[in-house]
């Protein structure tokens, strides 16, 4: 879980206004490819993710999050996002 967090914080801070959510899903997906984990560390994850809102670009979370559970090796993720107070977009790509 704790390669995961640092790779989003990585990839979160790395955001610049001119990055386009295509290029976003492609970092991110060549991120999780790279990584060994199991669904519950996407779980731990997502439970985190409420620390990050005050990041500029923390809306663009749901191309991460889409990744890793698109290249999981199990077919179901529980996320834990009913405690975020701000828009995540583009979860479910």
């Amino acid at each position: 879980m704790d390669v995961i967090r640092a790779n989003y914080e990585k990839w979160l801070r790395s955001i610049k206004p001119e990055d386009t959510p295509d290029e976003l899903y492609r970092k991110a997906e060549e991120k999780a490819r790279l990584m060994d984990y199991m669904a519950k560390d996407v779980s731990l994850l997502s439970k985190d993710l409420k620390e990050f809102e005050k990041e500029e670009f923390f809306s663009y979370s749901g191309l991460y999050l889409s990744a890793l559970s698109n290249s999981a090796k199990e077919s179901e993720i529980v996320f834990h996002l009913q405690d975020i107070g701000k828009k995540i977009n583009f979860f479910g790509i």
